[in-house]
């Protein structure tokens, strides 16, 4: 049976029966010549059937009728069912599914091509992956604000209610990220090594090595072994197969130079050197290391001063003075004394079990002391006193004692004298101390005994001994 010939015969009937489908419906003959179409097909194209129909799918395509590409056209070129998807109109969207019928011969007489409406399927379909990438925007700028808030958090931790460590870790904020030369500056206890290291924590080499060291530590004589390291043979007493230096080892990562000013002047020239030019040499060796290193330096001096007594030189100065910070002495930043000591209490409390409070007295003689060893000198004050104190309210007056007995040791130690007290003198003088502090601190003489853990009439046997004059009701 010729397909085509009675597919034309019988149009009328033909075409009702694919008018009443909600598909659109071509047939075509073996050369893609269209014999039929239905409705669907005729309001989705815009073409009247009469001008449709005995045109060829090419002359459709190059009419603007048919977009791109033709169903038909692939299954008669592959001799097998061929779907393509195509856009039609604004937004709208058909699958197109053609399936070629053979005659007995095993010869193409026809295709038949099936167009579905799949506009809200491939909407769908786009509205998924807008919102899939959409998720992972959020996803993205969640974990971006984790990040943040993590960086936050850690700077949190550092102690900062007055506006000069306020600005120190603002600037530890903006600087992490970058590669330049740190040069931490200010007295000794005050904290710079905390500082390089929340530097180094927050920088893109946080997960690279991390090197320390002491220039004031470390001997002279062993300071460039160490720093440089050596070949095998380099001097007597040498490890057999060499060493890697410090810098060696913390390539990729953070070098820190703490007590930088104590760097002897050979030792300096060396170092402006790696700065520079970013490579070392070992000490007997000839071949050139290369090395990348951030480094971050320390000092409780005045460089500046220290270049005009040509003690350091200034070109390493210039070079390390890349980014500045400077950390305020505790006697000029009152307002981080409280939260310091609070925060070192609570340490203390949890490692040893403790419910140690301050009273409002204790916080306020704290804040007194001038602190000359800052923030070192707060926090063994306050361990001192936790541990060696009796009762869970650390009070004014054992702060007052705990500072006294840190400021008499330190003048003993630093005194010269050779008509130093005798051991019974200090102990009458430390005693007679701490009665008169814990009179000032008391209404009368018995709130001062049960302070000081003794009786009545001990405590006015000291007062005649120590002369001292005072209301003992």
């Amino acid at each position: 049976m010729n397909y085509v010939k009675f597919i034309k015969e019988n149009a009328g009937m033909f075409t009702k029966i694919i008018d009443c489908m909600d598909a659109g419906v071509w047939i075509t003959d073996e050369k893609g010549v269209v014999v039929m179409i239905n409705n669907v097909c005729i309001l989705t194209g815009g073409m009247p059937r009469e001008t449709v129909i005995g045109k060829n799918m090419e002359e459709l395509i190059e009419e603007g009728y048919i977009i791109q590409e033709s169903s038909v056209l692939k299954a008669l070129s592959s001799g097998k069912k061929e779907s393509i998807i195509q856009e039609v109109g604004a937004g709208g969207y058909i699958l197109a599914t053609s399936i070629p019928l053979y005659n007995d011969e095993g010869i193409i007489e026809l295709v038949v091509c099936i167009e579905k409406n799949i506009s809200d399927v491939i909407n769908l379909e786009n509205l998924l992956e807008q919102q899939k990438q959409y998720q992972e925007t959020l996803k993205n700028e969640l974990n971006a604000i984790r990040k943040i808030k993590n960086v936050e958090k850690h700077f949190d931790e550092m102690i900062a209610e007055s506006p000069g460590m306020i600005k120190v870790r603002r600037q530890i904020s903006n600087i992490s990220v970058l590669d330049s030369t740190v040069l931490i500056t200010g007295e000794s206890g005050t904290g710079k090594e905390v500082v390089a290291s929340m530097i180094q924590k927050h920088s893109k080499r946080a997960e690279k090595p991390f090197v320390k060291i002491n220039c004031s530590a470390m001997p002279e004589s062993l300071i460039e072994s160490e720093l440089f390291g050596y070949e095998k043979g380099a001097f007597t007493g040498a490890d057999k197969s060499g060493k890697a230096g410090l810098f060696e080892l913390a390539d990729k990562g953070t070098f820190f130079l703490d007590e930088i000013g104590e760097l002897p002047l050979p030792m300096q020239s060396k170092l402006l050197r790696v700065i520079q030019e970013q490579n070392i040499r070992r000490i007997g060796g000839n071949q050139e290391i290369k090395i990348d290193v951030r480094i971050i330096a320390a000092t409780n001096r005045d460089l500046r001063k220290e270049v005009q007594k040509g003690n350091f030189r200034s070109d390493l100065y210039y070079r390390l003075y890349v980014i500045p910070i400077n950390i305020l002495p505790l006697r000029h930043r009152i307002e981080d004394i409280k939260p310091l000591a609070e925060s070192f209490l609570n340490a203390i409390n949890e490692q040893y079990a403790l419910n140690k409070k301050f009273t409002k007295s204790a916080i306020d003689e704290l804040k007194k002391y001038k602190w000359p060893g800052n923030v070192r000198e707060l926090k063994n004050l306050i361990e001192r006193t936790a541990l060696l104190g009796g009762g869970e309210s650390i009070s004014s007056f054992q702060i007052k004692m705990a500072i006294d007995e840190e400021s008499r040791d330190l003048t003993l130690l630093q005194s010269n004298d050779p008509q130093r007290l005798s051991l019974a003198e200090m102990m009458r003088d430390y005693e007679k101390q701490l009665i008169l502090m814990a009179l000032n601190e008391c209404d009368t003489c018995s709130e001062a005994a049960d302070m000081l853990k003794i009786d009545r009439s001990t405590i006015s046997r000291k007062l005649r001994k120590y002369n001292i004059k005072r209301n003992t009701t």
